[in-house]
């Protein structure tokens, strides 16, 4: 079972959350304005975690930075903005880049 608890109720409780994971197996979210920010997980748990496959972890980053842009996406959005393409911004740096070498190379 997952359960969601605040930060602050998470300091309030920690010693009934504690329980819940090692006794009942339960993996406790602890989210801080919303935000899942750590896990309270039973210990078996976090040593398979440990021994897991290399990519969960950078699956878990990709997870994250996808959480992240819809964030920020939301965010801009309500200030009448847009997140801008990576791509295109990637592709500008690049075309600035080249024009710099070039110019140095005159």
């Amino acid at each position: 079972m997952e359960k969601k608890v605040s930060a602050t109720e998470a300091k309030t409780h920690l010693g009934t959350l504690i329980r819940e994971a090692s006794e009942q197996g339960h993996t406790i979210i602890v989210e801080r304005l919303g935000i899942p920010r750590v896990a309270i997980v039973p210990f078996v748990e976090f040593e398979r975690m440990k021994r897991g496959h290399k990519w969960e972890g950078q699956e878990f980053i990709l997870r994250r930075i996808q959480a992240l842009k819809k964030i920020l996406q939301g965010r801009l959005r309500r200030e009448g903005l847009e997140l801008p393409d990576i791509e295109v911004m990637i592709d500008q740096a690049r075309e600035e880049r080249d024009g710099q070498i070039i110019d140095s190379l005159r």
